[in-house]
Parts: C-alpha cells; structure tokens; sequence
C-alpha cells in the first residue's frame, strides 16, 4: 500500500498525473514553478560577481612563479629494453 502510494506520489510530482482534489489550478502551478527560478537567478548573480571580481591571489601568485620541470631519472638496468637486432637474410 505504501509503494502504491509513494508510485501516485512521483506520477504527480512529474505532472503526469492531475491531481483533482488540488485547490491550485494549472496557471497557480507554473507560477509555483517559475518561482523557484529566482534561487537560480540569484546563483547566477553570485557567480558573475564572483567572476567580476577576478581570480584569487593565491591563484595570481601560482601563475607568477615559474614552473619546475621534473628532471629525468637515468634507467636503471632492469628497466632497459634490449632491442633484437635484424639479420639481412638473402634468398
């Protein structure tokens, strides 16, 4: 019984079921819906001023100092490949 339940839940959570006992109508549920855009428009206001703002300093003084390129270690024997070498053969 609580799955059937929980089933009729998700059906009109998604729309594809209407839900006649509701006192809100199709035009107040797309309002509830746009409504909840704002906290988007509010995340996007937040991020363009982040972004505005410009990078931060730690990220300025990384970009100023130069790079290390690793040095290369020497192989050791057992890391070394031997490679066969070819025989001209004649026919």
């Amino acid at each position: 019984m609580q799955a059937r339940s929980g089933a009729l839940d998700e059906l009109l959570a998604s729309g594809a079921l209407t839900d006649l006992t509701s006192t809100n109508d199709d035009i107040q549920a797309q309002l509830d819906k746009a409504k909840g855009t704002s906290d988007i428009d509010a995340q996007i206001a937040a991020l363009k001023t982040q972004v505005a703002s410009g990078p931060p300093r730690s990220l300025l003084r990384a970009m100023q100092r130069p790079l290390r390129r690793p040095t290369p270690r020497p192989a050791r024997r057992d890391q070394v490949m031997a490679i066969p070498r070819l025989r001209a053969t004649t026919d």
